[in-house]
């Protein structure tokens, strides 16, 4: 998926990169650099895959870690 599809699907799914940053205790930049492909983080791409219903594979095809 695009960074703008990947953060399209968060907010229909309620939920904003602020919020997942919070809840796993990390920078706003973290989940940023991980949407936008600039960084991988396992634990980020979880939890927006959990969030977006696809898995990490679906999502960064490329990048899965």
């Amino acid at each position: 998926m695009k960074p703008n599809e990947i953060l399209a699907a968060l907010l229909l799914k309620n939920h904003r990169p602020v919020e997942i940053a919070r809840k796993l205790k990390i920078g706003r930049s973290a989940i940023s650099n991980v949407i936008y492909g600039r960084s991988k983080s396992r634990k980020v791409q979880e939890e927006i895959a959990d969030i977006i219903g696809k898995t990490v594979e679906e999502i960064w095809p490329a990048m899965a870690a």
